[in-house]
């Protein structure tokens, strides 16, 4: 049980740690070639503090996930 809820929680987490990298500055460049359009306007970021700190809520849940599967828990 524990070790299902760790996990549901790291899926959770892994979503919105990819959802706020595109708030990161880099991603006008993927959205260009995603869309296949030139000159993507620049949007105001406000995700872009939370992205660090939701990798490291992510990978904390990842970790105790895999420590509690191969514990059998």
């Amino acid at each position: 049980m524990l070790t299902r809820l760790t996990g549901w929680l790291a899926a959770g987490f892994l979503f919105l740690n990819w959802f706020t990298c595109f708030a990161m500055p880099w991603a006008k460049k993927y959205k260009e070639l995603l869309f296949k359009t030139e000159g993507v306007p620049e949007e105001p970021r406000p995700l872009c503090f939370y992205h660090g700190k939701f990798v490291w809520v992510t990978m904390s849940f990842v970790l105790l996930h895999i420590i509690l599967s191969i514990l059998n828990y």
